[in-house]
């Protein structure tokens, strides 16, 4: 009424209620605003909600919230690429959802070729963690007959082959098999040079090898480095930090880790209790970061989320045949956190010891398939555990289908 004038109000303008285009939005009979898209207000945090937990496909932005509304659990959109997605869990509960990596399987073990007694030498085979029953034949095959190949080389979706020996002739092929179904390992690359004895690790995306053999006279200090999505050669990114082989890798989600390990030309003496680490990416060159207790060769290698593992093993600075007397049971772990040395955790089975064991690494325990044992080195088809939280000494779980020694291992 700026000009003093009355104006008119038309009260049916009051009287259009509802929620369409150009109505006026009135409370319910609870006292509720009525359903109605709220797409055009600024200003306010959204959390998306389900009665179950999210995906690594539930693809939404960064930073979203999502409420479980059944266990009342909160998690939030840490990584977001479509299809492997992270979901971090900001409440008190545990477990966060994302993808699955190389370091902890879940589902099988498995090991492949080796010198096995018996059925296809070429064989690969597998067990399941959760059920605890015998390994099976996965009716797959490795190209090559061998021995001494690397462990812990994994993507999430294939087991890698590499850096071993097939009848005393060192190889440079670098194979993968699925784990999704029984198919025969391709050839999908070269290492730099041939070489046995490698020790490998895996990030989600790259495929390690440490050092190595070729043959009596020459260790190797490469690192090299291939990838898991375009196949092809290796290339040599660092070195570790004495060139050795027949020790083993482990790995963290940033470092790669090499324990153990000898110069076989220096009349099997050698830097055994060394522990080696080097942080992933296209250049690589490890520090020495702590010693593992003892020098120790064909051993095997173990990784938790905090810790690196290893198990067994060989005694070392003896030749090799002089090798029954010099096994041991030792189970010991290291810090990823923390530089450091190795500390005794547990024994394996039996008392006297083990060597040239296959490892694998499940999220909550290390597996042990095969080996020889000290009394006599005749090869073993024991498949034990240990956890990784308890500190307590390995169990005999299972058996695998035959004797062997020598074999890879990596977990899916």
């Amino acid at each position: 009424m700026s000009d003093g004038t009355l104006q008119t109000l038309d009260i049916s303008m009051l009287e259009d209620v509802g929620t369409g285009a150009s109505q006026l939005i009135q409370l319910d009979s609870n006292a509720k605003i009525p359903a109605c898209s709220a797409a055009a207000l600024t200003g306010i945090s959204a959390v998306t909600k389900s009665a179950s937990d999210p995906t690594i496909s539930t693809n939404l932005s960064l930073g979203t919230v999502f409420q479980n509304t059944t266990s009342g659990e909160m998690y939030v959109c840490t990584v977001a690429t479509a299809g492997d997605n992270v979901w971090t869990n900001v409440g008190t509960g545990t477990g966060d959802i994302k993808p699955n990596n190389p370091r902890q399987g879940e589902v099988y073990g498995y090991l492949g070729a080796g010198n096995i007694s018996g059925p296809r030498a070429t064989m690969i085979q597998k067990f399941s963690y959760p059920s605890g029953t015998d390994a099976v034949d996965t009716t797959a095959d490795l190209s090559e007959v061998f021995s001494s190949g690397s462990g812990n080389v994994c993507s999430i979706t294939y087991g890698y082959s590499l850096g071993h020996q097939n009848n005393s002739i060192n190889s440079n092929v670098i194979e993968k098999f699925p784990f999704a179904s029984s198919a025969n390992a391709t050839d999908v690359g070269d290492l730099v040079v041939l070489v046995y004895g490698v020790m490998g690790c895996s990030t989600e995306t790259h495929g390690y090898a440490q050092g190595g053999g070729q043959g009596s006279a020459t260790p190797r200090n490469e690192i090299q480095r291939f990838s898991f999505s375009s196949g092809g050669d290796a290339s040599d990114v660092g070195d570790i930090t004495v060139a050795r082989g027949h020790g083993h890798g482990t790995m963290s989600e940033t470092y790669g880790y090499a324990h153990g390990g000898q110069n076989p030309g220096s009349g099997y003496s050698t830097w055994g209790d060394i522990i080696d680490k080097f942080a992933f990416g296209s250049s690589a060159t490890s520090t020495d970061v702590g010693d593992i207790l003892t020098d120790v060769i064909y051993v095997t290698g173990h990784q938790s989320l905090t810790h690196g593992y290893w198990a067994g093993g060989m005694i070392s600075n003896i030749p090799p045949s002089t090798h029954p007397p010099y096994c041991t049971e030792i189970i010991a772990k290291y810090s990823f956190s923390a530089d450091g040395n190795a500390v005794d955790v547990a024994n394996l089975i039996p008392a006297n010891g083990v060597a040239f064991g296959s490892g694998s690494s499940q999220t909550d325990y290390g597996y042990v398939s095969g080996g020889q044992r000290a009394t006599d080195m005749a090869s073993q088809d024991t498949i034990q555990k240990f956890s990784y939280s308890a500190g307590t000494n390995a169990t005999d779980v299972a058996n695998l289908v035959a004797v062997t020694h020598a074999a890879f291992g990596c977990q899916f």
